[in-house]
């Protein structure tokens, strides 16, 4: 590979990072969401179509705690928890995989520049919205999902990082194209 093209395909692949991370935002949020309302799917037939009650006494306190303590049931703060972790999770891994540079190094960088963003929109969320437990949890869950990408990626073996590096030297420019044409869509539609 000649250096001119060496170095294209680096600033390609440090530019997809931002469209990968949004991507993976979204998706993930609507991954975890759709699975979880299949996992919840039958039994909300069965309470609809056979009044039958699918919650029990122990179901019933989860609910009045979560309830309590966040203001949605358990079924919500469940969404919420596995949402929020596994979005971070995700998308440091993926970021971090994504950089031309150091995997490991790259994730302790861009950790504190994630959880700044999340602060900040928290303090955004909370100057619009007010302080809502759900928000709160949500941020939380995913600033723990942040820290255990960046310790999972420091556990991993250097081989078993660098398996990666070929497909996304193979596919770095599909990669870029997908994932900044589904943000700059998603942009448009959000904001009409």
């Amino acid at each position: 590979m000649t250096p001119l093209k060496s170095d294209y395909k680096k600033f390609i692949r440090w530019l997809s990072i931002i469209p990968s991370a949004f991507t993976t935002l979204i998706l993930t949020d609507w991954i975890i969401r759709l699975a979880i309302w299949w996992i919840v799917l039958p039994f909300t037939l069965l309470e609809k179509l056979f009044k039958y009650k699918t919650i029990g006494p122990i179901g019933k306190i989860f609910d009045k705690i979560f309830n309590y303590l966040i203001g949605v049931d358990s079924i919500t703060a469940m969404t919420i928890v596995f949402t929020g972790f596994f979005t971070g999770y995700i998308i440091l891994y993926i970021s971090s995989i994504l950089s031309p540079s150091d995997t490991r190094k790259t994730a302790k960088i861009l950790a504190p520049l994630y959880i700044i963003l999340v602060c900040i929109a928290t303090c955004f969320i909370i100057i619009n919205h007010g302080i809502l437990g759900e928000d709160i949890l949500l941020q939380v869950c995913f600033i723990i999902g942040i820290n255990s990408g960046v310790n999972d990626i420091k556990a991993q073996s250097t081989s078993y990082l660098n398996k990666y590096e070929k497909f996304i030297l193979r596919n770095i420019f599909p990669v870029f194209i997908t994932t900044s044409l589904f943000t700059t869509i998603l942009i448009l539609l959000f904001m009409y």
